[in-house]
């Protein structure tokens, strides 16, 4: 798998805050910008689009298990995604609500494909696939999914340490010498002098991650790090994870200490450049642009400019609507260079 998974378009119809949102010329690197309630983090859940419904489903409830809205989680749960003119549209009418979503993407002949699924919510509040579902897309873009299609491509704001970090550490690290080492030399910056990562079943009745640090005897856990070097754990994690795919990361420098953001971008990019992972990142900080600048200026990393987006969404005057603001890297560039607000 390589980029010609990733979208180069993306549209949406009544999902959460968007009546319609349609967002072009994206790249492989895609900041999510706007003001409070603009969709950035509803953005970011619309992407978790599967055309296969049974994954789809799976992500939508495990965003609403994170959420943590209280009770058990079922198929008449996904209104809550639904805009709610239209829920309202639909009782009014008699029929079910629904989404349409558009994919732009590039094959392997590198031509440009659009493709357009429309789904509802039925009476028992289950998804089903419209008319226009185009099944061989469907099996299509399927068969790119992978091994991890049950795994959120998200990273919500609140998620720490969990579990599941030992699950994919055992299963993508602990036999892969050349790619423990790359990882170890990635988290050096957080962790100074770190000479092994290890899963350790004494300490509690699950296995932990712990960290060996060079001339100390004793091991520590991870989760004792902070919330900055867990969080680039994670994040390292899932680009293995979703190799050739895309990632959503919301919030991504919250928790990060500001002398370390811009260590922080060169390792996530470097990271998603070697696993071609396109990534779509919500921020409101200006210290975060700013060093995301500074790391795509780097003499090693000037080539991959042409990658990096900035997507701004904002409130249309006249319908109420979002609109989404597609700018390239010199247009970020010229915009922190000469102060404008693109938060």
């Amino acid at each position: 798998m390589g980029r010609e998974n990733h979208l180069l378009g993306f549209r949406v119809e009544n999902f959460k805050r968007f009546k319609k949102l349609a967002v072009s010329d994206i790249g492989q690197f895609n900041l999510i910008l706007g003001d409070n309630n603009a969709g950035k983090t509803s953005l970011l859940e619309a992407l978790l689009f599967n055309p296969n419904l049974t994954i789809f489903s799976d992500h939508l409830l495990a965003v609403l298990r994170h959420k943590n809205v209280g009770g058990d989680y079922k198929e008449g749960h996904f209104s809550f995604f639904m805009n709610r003119d239209e829920v309202l549209e639909s009782a009014d009418m008699y029929r079910d609500p629904r989404w349409k979503f558009e994919l732009q993407t590039r094959d392997s002949s590198q031509q440009d494909s659009i493709t357009d699924f429309v789904l509802g919510i039925n009476n028992s509040g289950a998804l089903y696939s419209g008319i226009d579902m185009n099944l061989d897309s469907v099996n299509s873009v399927t068969k790119k999914e992978g091994t991890n299609a049950c795994l959120l491509p998200l990273i919500p704001l609140s998620v720490s340490y969990g579990m599941d970090l030992s699950d994919m550490y055992s299963k993508y690290y602990v036999r892969d010498r050349p790619a423990k080492r790359r990882l170890l030399q990635a988290l050096s910056t957080f962790i100074p002098d770190i000479e092994e990562i290890e899963v350790d079943t004494a300490i509690t009745d699950y296995p932990v991650l712990v960290i060996a640090r060079k001339n100390q005897r004793s091991s520590i856990p991870l989760v004792s790090y902070g919330d900055g070097t867990i969080k680039l754990f994670r994040i390292l994690m899932y680009l293995l994870c979703f190799r050739g795919n895309r990632l959503m990361i919301d919030e991504i420098d919250t928790g990060v200490h500001h002398s370390h953001i811009k260590d922080f971008w060169r390792i996530i990019l470097q990271v998603a450049l070697e696993n071609e992972v396109q990534l779509f990142m919500t921020t409101h900080d200006k210290e975060c642009l700013h060093y995301f600048n500074k790391v795509l200026q780097e003499e090693n990393m000037k080539q991959h400019q042409e990658r990096a987006r900035a997507i701004m969404l904002v409130e249309n005057f006249k319908t109420k609507d979002i609109d989404a603001i597609t700018s390239k890297f010199f247009e970020l560039e010229y915009a922190l260079e000469v102060g404008n607000e693109i938060r």
